[in-house]
């Protein structure tokens, strides 16, 4: 009798623990501070995006495990399955085919254009303003719908690591007239960093905000359950991209 009380415990206690340790899930990110970046200091993963995502998957009984890669890989990894969660993207009709989005949006920010501080571009009302313009985008990247059909120069493509700080290494040295960003955020904080930010501005691109997703891979064999908490902690606003932005910024 008391052997089996105690295999009964034995049991029950060891399912109470097998509940309690932390599933391990991978999450792929891109260098883009302020949200995500390593550490030089102690080579570690740190940004707004990355406390987020943490404290997010943590309350959900996860574990993550951050994984740095270039854009298009990042875009690969999940649809491969071979990470679990992605970014904060933008969904689309392609992204749909191999990635599963949060119910509501992370963030929304504003497109811009980067021109150099003595650009003749003053604002950016139609297509037309940048005739004749060379402009730089990321390898991957979603374009803002502005650009659809505009008849403008092909874009100078870039693809790596820290395609910013070398789009604005490019702009200085004029290899193009304006580079897209969808981070203005990103932009200003590459560009101090570099000394920069007086030989730039940042204009607008009509068309508003853009929203951005929490970006889970649908072949991660986490995807639904993963998908239905998430969307839970959203809705209960428990935890709130932006403000760990501000708290980065500050």
């Amino acid at each position: 009798m008391k052997r089996g009380l105690f295999l009964a415990l034995f049991i029950v206690a060891a399912f109470m623990a097998s509940a309690q340790t932390p599933k391990p899930v991978t999450v792929v990110d891109f260098v883009h501070p302020p949200l995500a970046y390593i550490e030089a200091e102690t080579n570690e993963p740190r940004g707004a995006e990355i406390a987020f995502y943490s404290a997010l998957l943590k309350n959900l009984g996860y574990q993550p495990k951050f994984v740095f890669a270039p854009f298009p890989r990042v875009i690969e990894m999940i649809k491969s399955g071979t990470a679990d969660i992605g970014p904060a993207l933008i969904r689309s009709a392609e992204r749909d085919e191999f990635a599963l989005f949060s119910a509501e949006p992370v963030l929304t920010l504003t497109p811009v254009l980067v021109v150099l501080a003595d650009s003749p571009l003053k604002q950016l009302n139609a297509p037309a303003d940048l005739a004749g313009f060379k402009i730089g985008a990321a390898l991957g990247v979603t374009v803002p719908a502005f650009f659809a059909n505009a008849g403008l120069l092909p874009f100078d493509w870039i693809s790596g690591d820290s395609f910013t700080e070398r789009h604005l290494r490019m702009l200085t040295r004029k290899r193009f007239d304006a580079f897209i960003d969808l981070n203005p955020l990103n932009v200003m904080r590459v560009a101090e960093a570099l000394g920069m930010a007086n030989d730039i501005r940042l204009i607008d691109i009509p068309g508003g905000g853009t929203s951005y997703y929490v970006t889970l891979s649908k072949k991660s064999t986490k995807a639904a359950e993963l998908l239905a908490g998430i969307n839970a902690e959203l809705a209960a606003k428990k935890f709130s991209l932006d403000s760990f932005i501000q708290a980065e910024l500050r």
